[in-house]
């Protein structure tokens, strides 16, 4: 909106008793100094300015212009009537993209301990890539994984997988002719499959709920022996963290939630 619009609108006094104020504030600041303007001189609107420091430029650098700005340094300017909004989506997109990554809820898991690795390490030229990308996020427009990167950028020198066991769960209930479901779980650790097993549920249940929770007790049964095995190997770290047991069935979080 320009001046004139302002003073042309049902808000006109108001718009005259906030230049005012401004104009005011400025005096007493001392910022500029108001004087007449010269005999043949006009006024230049900012946009003259840009044009003529666009000019000026273009002469000095190989340059082209692009037109009104959207992305300026991985951060997209949203522009509307409330003003503008900067996003790091596309960033992020781009950072999953390129390291072949998938989105997260948490940025860190409290639950794991993070120790100085002393095996084989990982590629750590990569892992430094993307303890950069996610530097620039953090201190860009995503503060809420500042802890996570500041965490993470600890263990640069020989950086390597935490040695955490993860349990992923599952059972279809009845398909076909059958009467009794199908449980399968797999064990991950460090990156890798340990332990995998699908077989025929031997009870039988009455809904899928009912399945989904005979299965989770079928890979609980394995995932205790997995942590026996690993607490009997010396090249285990102590003490080992929580398994994590994943499952894919939201009416049992229903079930659980009531």
């Amino acid at each position: 909106m320009s001046i004139s619009e302002a003073y042309a609108s049902s808000d006109a006094d108001n718009w005259k008793e906030a230049v005012q104020s401004e104009l005011d504030s400025i005096l007493s600041n001392g910022t500029w100094e108001l004087t007449e303007r010269p005999y043949g001189c006009k006024p230049v609107g900012y946009i003259d300015v840009i044009n003529e420091v666009k000019s000026f430029l273009s002469t000095k650098f190989d340059m082209k212009d692009l037109g009104e700005a959207d992305v300026i340094l991985n951060i997209k300017l949203i522009k509307d009537e409330s003003g503008i909004t900067l996003s790091q989506t596309y960033c992020v997109e781009k950072v999953l993209s390129r390291f072949g990554s998938k989105p997260s809820p948490t940025p860190y898991d409290p639950s794991v301990t993070l120790k100085k690795n002393k095996r084989i390490g990982v590629n750590q030229l990569k892992y430094s890539q993307i303890i950069g990308s996610l530097m620039y996020l953090a201190s860009a427009t995503r503060p809420d994984i500042s802890f996570a990167v500041s965490k993470l950028s600890r263990f640069m020198s020989n950086p390597g997988h935490p040695a955490v066991l993860e349990g992923y769960s599952d059972a279809n209930w009845i398909s076909d002719d059958e009467l009794y479901a199908t449980s399968g779980y797999v064990f991950m650790l460090g990156g890798g499959a340990v332990s995998w097993r699908s077989c025929k549920q031997t009870i039988l249940t009455r809904s899928t709920m009912e399945a989904e929770l005979a299965a989770l007790d079928t890979a609980s049964v394995e995932a205790d022996w997995l942590r026996e095995l690993l607490m009997d190997l010396p090249v285990v770290e102590k003490p080992i963290p929580a398994i994590l047991m994943n499952r894919d069935n939201r009416t049992r979080d229903c079930q659980s939630e009531q």
